[in-house]
C-alpha cells in the first residue's frame, strides 16, 4: 500500500490517541523511547513469571533489591534468594545461619554495594560472601522487627521499626526518631533530604527545620501507612484505607484507586514518572497524578507486595502468593482480545484511505478505531467466515474469503453478480491497478474485472502451469507480476508468461510475497524453501540461511526509508540493510547480516518471543508512519521501525564458585589461590548478569595457561565449565559475557590459581633426573671403554 499519498499523524500520535480510552482518559505525550512506555497498556509489555518450579524457595516475594554486580535478590517467607536471570541460589538458616530469620520482608543495597536484610528478628548485612547480624545498641532492646529500609542523603542506613526510625552507626542499630504511637511502617527520602515516615494514621516529615506530623483525614486516622512514594511533585501515601496524596499540608484521597480490602500494599514510581500501586485485587498505573490503567490482580499479579525497577528498566513485581514476575517494554504492541477483538486469529490487514485499520479474522472483519476493535462484518455474513484478503477503498471494502468474495458498502455486505465466478475459490489477494481494473488472486486462477457484469479468468489455457495464484504486484512501470504455487509469471498481452529463476537452482517455487525496492529491484518470498529471491534487472540471486537470511518464509516485505528492509514471515520478523542485500547479489560469498526481532520459537538471539505472521498473499501487512502492522494468530502486532532496538546496558560477569577436590569454595577475584597437588579436576560456576533477555546472552570463557582461545558457552542455562587432569602450573580462569544486543562487559571476571606439582613434576626432580641420566651415560661410556680396552688386551695376547 502506498502510504505517501497523504500526510497523516505519526504512528506515535495515533497510538497515543487510541490509548486514550484504554488508559482511562490519560494519554500523555509519547517520547521516542521509554523504559516502560506509558502509552502502552500493561498487556503490551513482555512479561515472564517465576515460581517454585523455577527455583524460588517460597511463593511470597515481599522485597526485591539489586546488588552491585547486578544480581537480583528476593526476600521471601522461607529465606533469601539470589537470581541471575537463569538460576536461583537460595539462602536459609541451614546454609546461612547468620540470618536473623528466614522471613525476609525488607531489602536495600547501599552505595558501598552492601545488601541489607530486614527480618522480624532483626537486621543483617551481606558484604562480599559474608552475612553478619547487626546488633542493637545498648539500651535499645534485644530484638527489633525491621519493616522497611532506605538511606538518607549522606548514605546512612535508616530502619523502620515498631518503636520508630533507627539508623546504623558504628555497625550497630541506634534510635534516631522514636515514634511511640505505632512506630515506623514505611520510609521515603526525597531528593532534598526530607525523611518521610509512615505511621498509624499519620505521616512524619523530618527535615532541617525539625519534625512535622501530617494526620490522615477522617476515616483513615487509624489506618497504617505501609508505603510512601514521590510522584508528580507530591508525596503519596499507601494505606489500609486507600491511596492519599499530600496537597499543601492536607492529605486528599485519590478517588481513582478504589480502597480495597486490605488497602494499598505497595507503591513505586518508575523512571518514566509512572506511579505503580497495588491492592489485593488490582494493580494501578498513574501518571501526572491521573489514572492510566487498572490491571486486574489475578495470577502472577495477585497481591503485589513489592515493585522494583532494575538497571535495564525491567519492572519486577513480587506477589504475596504467586512468586515473582517481570515486565519490560518490548518492541511491539499487540491488539487482540483486550482491545475487543472477538477472534484473535487474523489472516489479513490493510489500511484504508481514511487511515483506519481493517483486519480479516477467522470469523469476520473488524476495524480498529481509537484503540478498540469494532466488528463490522460477522463471519456468517460472508461466503466463508475466514476473511483471507482485504482491499479497503473509499466508501467500500472488498473482502476475499476461503470460499469466494464479497463487497462491504454502505454498512452492509453485498454479493455482486460478477463475484459468483469466485464461488468455491480461496481468494488470496485483491489488487486494483493504475488503470482501475480489479484483479483477484485465487486458488482457481487469476481473475480480472473491468467494470462489467463478468470476471475474466486466466488459467492453464493462458499459460499457467498451476492455477493456484497466491500474490499479485504491479510494478512502478506498470507490469503485473503473478506469484503462484508453482512459480512466478508476468501478465503480457492477455497471457501469463513464466519468469524463470535462472541460476538459483529453483524450478517452480511456491511464491507467497512480492515487493519492489525503491531502486527497482524485485524481491520474491518462497514458502517451502524458506528463502528470498532478489532480481536486479539482469539476474536472480538466491538468499537463504547459508547466506545469513533467517529460515523464515517471507509473507510480507516493507522498506522503512532508512535503508532497512523489514520482513514478516511464518516464524517472526527480521530486518536487513538493503545495501547489504544488494551487495550480496554481486558477491556469491557475501553473507547478509540479518537481525531477528520477533520469533515464535524463542530461538537464541531470536529477539522478542511472540506469535507472528499469518496467511500468504496480498494484504498481509502494511508500513505506515514508521510502524509495521502484521496479522498474527494472536491479533494485530505493531512494531515501530524507528524505535531504539538495542540494550545498551553493560553487563558484569561473575565467577561464583569453584569446586576443588569435590568441595565448593566461593570465588575471590582478589586472591590468587595455591591449590594442592592433587587438585587436578576443577569445576567453575559463573554467570553474566543481564535480565532483558537472559536466554539470548553469550558467555565466553577460557583458562589461560591451559588454552588461550575463548570458548562460547553452548547453553546459557548451564553456566559452568569443567576441567580434568590439569597439569601443575599457574592459571587464570576468565569469563566475559555480552547482553542480548551484543554489548560486552567492561572487563572479564577472573580467578587466578596455582596447582602445586607432584614431586615428579617439580624442577628439582627434572634436574635430578638429568644428573642421574648424565651419570648413567658417563658410567655406560666408561663401561664401553673398559670393555674395548679388555678386548684390545686380549687380542694383543693372542697375537
Amino acid at each position: 500500500m502506498d502510504t505517501t499519498r497523504r500526510a497523516r499523524p505519526s504512528w506515535r500520535r495515533r497510538l497515543a490517541a487510541w490509548c486514550l480510552p484504554l488508559l482511562g482518559g490519560m494519554a500523555a505525550l509519547c517520547p521516542t523511547a521509554h523504559a516502560l512506555d506509558p502509552s502502552k497498556s500493561f498487556h503490551h509489555y513482555v512479561r515472564n513469571h517465576w515460581s517454585l518450579e523455577q527455583g524460588l524457595p517460597q511463593l511470597s516475594v515481599l522485597a526485591i533489591a539489586q546488588d552491585k554486580p547486578g544480581y537480583l535478590w528476593f526476600g521471601t517467607q522461607a529465606g533469601l534468594s539470589r537470581f541471575d536471570g537463569v538460576r536461583f541460589t537460595n539462602f536459609d538458616l541451614d546454609t546461612t545461619p547468620e540470618l536473623p530469620s528466614t522471613w525476609i520482608q525488607a531489602l536495600y543495597t547501599d552505595r558501598a554495594g552492601r545488601l541489607w536484610i530486614g527480618t522480624p528478628q532483626g537486621l543483617a548485612v551481606r558484604e562480599g560472601h559474608r552475612v553478619r547480624k547487626v546488633p542493637v545498641a545498648p539500651g535499645e532492646g534485644d530484638v527489633v522487627e525491621v519493616l522497611a529500609l532506605t538511606a538518607d542523603a549522606t548514605g546512612r542506613l535508616l530502619v523502620a521499626t515498631r518503636r520508630g526510625v533507627m539508623a546504623v552507626a558504628n555497625d550497630r542499630l541506634e534510635m534516631l526518631h522514636a515514634l511511640p504511637e505505632g512506630g515506623a511502617l514505611a520510609l521515603h527520602v526525597d531528593r532534598d533530604g526530607t525523611l518521610w515516615v509512615g505511621g498509624r494514621g499519620r505521616v512524619h516529615a523530618f527535615d532541617a527545620s525539625g519534625e512535622r506530623v501530617l494526620v490522615l483525614p477522617w476515616g483513615a486516622t487509624t489506618a497504617h501507612v505501609v508505603a510512601l512514594a514521590h510522584h508528580d511533585g507530591r508525596v503519596w501515601a499507601g494505606t489500609e484505607a486507600g491511596l492519599f496524596v499530600l496537597s499543601g499540608r492536607q492529605w486528599q484521597r485519590h478517588g481513582a484507586v478504589a480502597p480495597a480490602s486490605g488497602g494499598i500494599l505497595a507503591l513505586r514510581e518508575d523512571r518514566d514518572g509512572v506511579l505503580w500501586a497495588s491492592t489485593r485485587d488490582a494493580v494501578y498505573r498513574l501518571r501526572a497524578g491521573r489514572l492510566l490503567e487498572r490491571i486486574r490482580g489475578e495470577g502472577p499479579l495477585a497481591e503485589i507486595r513489592a515493585f522494583y525497577e532494575d538497571r535495564e528498566s525491567n519492572l519486577w513485581l513480587g506477589s504475596n502468593n504467586e512468586g515473582v514476575s517481570r515486565a519490560w517494554n518490548g518492541w511491539t504492541r499487540r491488539y487482540s482480545r483486550a482491545e475487543g477483538l472477538l477472534q484473535p486469529l487474523l489472516w489479513s490487514t490493510a489500511q484504508g484511505p481514511d487511515g483506519r485499520v481493517w483486519v480479516g479474522s477467522d470469523d469476520g472483519v473488524s476495524v480498529l478505531e481509537n484503540g478498540r476493535f469494532r466488528l463490522v462484518v460477522p463471519g456468517p455474513a460472508l461466503p466463508h467466515p475466514a476473511a483471507y484478503s482485504l482491499l479497503p477503498e473509499n466508501g467500500q471494502t472488498w473482502i476475499g474469503t476461503r470460499d469466494g468474495a464479497a463487497l462491504y458498502r454502505g454498512g452492509r455486505v453485498q454479493h455482486p453478480r460478477m463475484l459468483a465466478a469466485l464461488d468455491a475459490a480461496q481468494v488470496n489477494g485483491i489488487v486494483r491497478d493504475r488503470g482501475g481494473r480489479l484483479w483477484f488472486a485465487t486458488s482457481t486462477g487469476l481473475y480480472r474485472w473491468d467494470g462489467g457484469e463478468r470476471l475474466r479468468r486466466y488459467g492453464t489455457e493462458a499459460g499457467l502451469r498451476d492455477v493456484r495464484v497466491r500474490v499479485l504486484m504491479e510494478t512502478r512501470d506498470g507490469r503485473l507480476l503473478v506469484g503462484t504455487q508453482s512459480g512466478l509469471y508476468e501478465f503480457v498481452d492477455e497471457r501469463l508468461v513464466a519468469i524463470p529463476f535462472t541460476g538459483t537452482g529453483l524450478d517452480a517455487p511456491h511464491i507467497v510475497a512480492l515487493h519492489e525496492l525503491a531502486g527497482g529491484q524485485w524481491l520474491v518470498g518462497a514458502l517451502s524453501e524458506e528463502l528470498m529471491l532478489v532480481f536486479d534487472g539482469e539476474r536472480w540471486t538466491r538468499l537463504d540461511k547459508t547466506r545469513g537470511i533467517p529460515a523464515n518464509a517471507p509473507f510480507f516485505f516493507a522498506e522503512d526509508g532508512n535503508d532497512f528492509l523489514w520482513v514478516g514471515g511464518l516464524r517472526g520478523i527480521y530486518r536487513v540493510r538493503i545495501t547489504d542485500l544488494l551487495a550480496a547479489t554481486g558477491n556469491p560469498a557475501a553473507r547478509v547480516p540479518a537481525r531477528t526481532l520477533l520469533n515464535e520459537r524463542g530461538d537464541r538471539h531470536g529477539g522478542q518471543k511472540g506469535d507472528c505472521c499469518n496467511g500468504a498473499g496480498n494484504s498481509r501487512g502494511f508500513m505506515a508512519d514508521h510502524a509495521l502492522w502484521l496479522p498474527t494468530r494472536d491479533g494485530l502486532v505493531v512494531m515501530a521501525t524507528d524505535q531504539p532496538l538495542a540494550n545498551d546496558y553493560v553487563p558484569e560477569s561473575v565467577i561464583e564458585r569453584v569446586q576443588v577436590r569435590g568441595h565448593w569454595r566461593a570465588a575471590d577475584p582478589s586472591a590468587g589461590w595455591s591449590l594442592p597437588r592433587d587438585a587436578r579436576d576443577l569445576r567453575f560456576e559463573f554467570t553474566t548478569l543481564s535480565f532483558q533477555a537472559s536466554d539470548h546472552i553469550d558467555i565466553r570463557y577460557r583458562l589461560k595457561g591451559y588454552d588461550e582461545d575463548w570458548k562460547l558457552l553452548d547453553d546459557p542455562h548451564q553456566r559452568s565449565a569443567t576441567y580434568t587432569n590439569l597439569p601443575a602450573g599457574r592459571y587464570v580462569f576468565e569469563v566475559l559475557g555480552t547482553n542480548n544486543s551484543g554489548v560486552s562487559g567492561r572487563a572479564a571476571a577472573t580467578q587466578a590459581f596455582t596447582i602445586a606439582p607432584y614431586f615428579y613434576e617439580s624442577a628439582w626432580f627434572y634436574l635430578l633426573l638429568a644428573v642421574a641420566l648424565g651419570v648413567l651415560v658417563l658410567l655406560s661410556n666408561r663401561w664401553v671403554l673398559r670393555r674395548h680396552h679388555n678386548r684390545r688386551v686380549a687380542l694383543e695376547r693372542l697375537v
